[in-house]
Order: C-alpha cells, then sequence, then structure tokens
C-alpha cells in the first residue's frame, strides 16, 4: 500500500450554450482544485480493468477537506482510477511519458465535459417540452446521469531534510502522473456492463423484448435531440452502463 498526494479538479456540468458561446475546454485554471491523496495497491486483485491503451485501477480517496457532496464527500472513498499506458513487449503495463500522457488524460477530460453539457441541455429540452405540454406524458422519463468524474494530478514524494539529522520530511515535489478518478460502480453477481447503442451503427444493441429495451429507445431519443440541436454537429455515442440504468460509465 502507498498514499500519494493528489490535487482533484471535478470536471463539472455546465450549460451547453455557455460552452459554445466562449469556445469553452476543461481547464485546471479555472476549476476549484481540492487537495488530498490517493491510497494504491500492486495487488493484480485491485486492477479492474486494462484494455488495449488504458487500465482502470481499485483506489482509495481522501480529501481534506471533504467536499459537501458527490465524489470526494466521503472518506476513504473507493474510486475507479483510469490510467493511459503505452503497448509493451514486457509484463505489465509502461507508462507514457508525463507529457503524452496528460494530453490523453486531458483529452479524455474534455470528452466528457462536454458529453455531460449535451446531456444536460437533452434534459432541459425534455423539461421544457412537458412544461409546454397540455398533460404530462404517459411514461415516466428515465433519470440517467454520466459518472461523476474528476481529473486529478498526482505528485511525487521528495526527501528533505529537517533540523534534525538523518530525520526526512516528504512533501509535494513535481506531478508525475494524471488520472480520471470516476465514481466506483459496485457490480453484483449477477451484475454486467451493458452497451446500449453501437459506436458507428445506428443500430441499438439491445432488441425489442430484452431487458433494457425502453432505456436503448430513450437512449436513442437523445441522440436525436443532441443532433437536431447541435444543428447536426455532434450526438453522444458509445451509450454504455451496468444492467440498472443509473449511470453512464465513458468509455
Amino acid at each position: 500500500q502507498r498514499f500519494v498526494p493528489v490535487d482533484f479538479y471535478l470536471i463539472p456540468t455546465c450549460d451547453l450554450a455557455w460552452l459554445v458561446a466562449g469556445k469553452a475546454a476543461f481547464y485546471i485554471e479555472n476549476t476549484e482544485v481540492h487537495s488530498g491523496t490517493i491510497q494504491l495497491s500492486s495487488s493484480r486483485k485491485n486492477l479492474l480493468s486494462a484494455g488495449a491503451l488504458k487500465t482502470v485501477q481499485l483506489g482509495r480517496l481522501n480529501l481534506s477537506p471533504i467536499r459537501a457532496h458527490g465524489l470526494g464527500s466521503q472518506p476513504n472513498e473507493e474510486i475507479a482510477l483510469k490510467w493511459p499506458y503505452t503497448p509493451s513487449t514486457k509484463p505489465g503495463f509502461m507508462q507514457l511519458s508525463f507529457h503524452k500522457e496528460s494530453i490523453k488524460v486531458f483529452h479524455e477530460a474534455n470528452v466528457l465535459y462536454w458529453a455531460k453539457a449535451l446531456f444536460n441541455m437533452t434534459y432541459n429540452y425534455i423539461h421544457h417540452c412537458i412544461t409546454e405540454a397540455p398533460e404530462p406524458p404517459p411514461f415516466d422519463i428515465p433519470q440517467i446521469h454520466f459518472v461523476n468524474t474528476a481529473l486529478m494530478l498526482a505528485y511525487a514524494e521528495k526527501a528533505e531534510v529537517l533540523d534534525q539529522p538523518g530525520t526526512p520530511k516528504l512533501v509535494p515535489g513535481s506531478v508525475t502522473i494524471g488520472y480520471l478518478a470516476e465514481e466506483l460502480i459496485r457490480l453484483d453477481d449477477n451484475s454486467e456492463f451493458t452497451k446500449f447503442i453501437h459506436n458507428s451503427d445506428p443500430s441499438p444493441f439491445i432488441l425489442p423484448g430484452e431487458y433494457g429495451y425502453q432505456t436503448t429507445k430513450f437512449l436513442v431519443f437523445t441522440q436525436h435531440v443532441q443532433y437536431i440541436n447541435t444543428g447536426g454537429q455532434v450526438y453522444i455515442l458509445d451509450y454504455q452502463d451496468m444492467s440498472c440504468p443509473i449511470h453512464f460509465v465513458p468509455s
């Protein structure tokens, strides 16, 4: 086990019109920073998944002070840490240079930043239509959101000598690694992640009569809303979640 000092920058949900008007991107300079530590383990059982270009590792987050709500509001909170790596012929995962790594992490943070704004616009559109309608719809509107996510920068610990000879003091050093930290979705033995919609095919994965089809139809509807309201410029692909559709995990 090791404890690593970090700076924590929550990726907020913003108004899409505000982002478009300001050509805004997610910058840590414009985001509130929270300091804390993450607890990491090199045990293989804490490796949640390993894809072609990134891993997902279990960690524990402690912010000081803790946030009022959401991600980082609980002491010793379990989180999923996404970390990009470069393929290697050797066992294990080879770290990118921090320059290349930070480009990938900030790129993913910005994709999620805009995706959350798009999804928020979709719900604003739905609520506007319901308000203008003469009567409420004869069905429930699914309540879905992306997982809460933060960009985290981890710092090296370097030893400095105190007044007493031979006594080291650990202080934050230079930034060594960047993570995307997500709220952890625990799956029971009967649950699994579900991909609702293809990356490049308009046909949903879930077929009529299968569990989750109603959610899939709603997600297809959100794509139409996003496409029409952005003048055909953008919509969200690759919706996936666990079998109980409460969150979305950015891929």
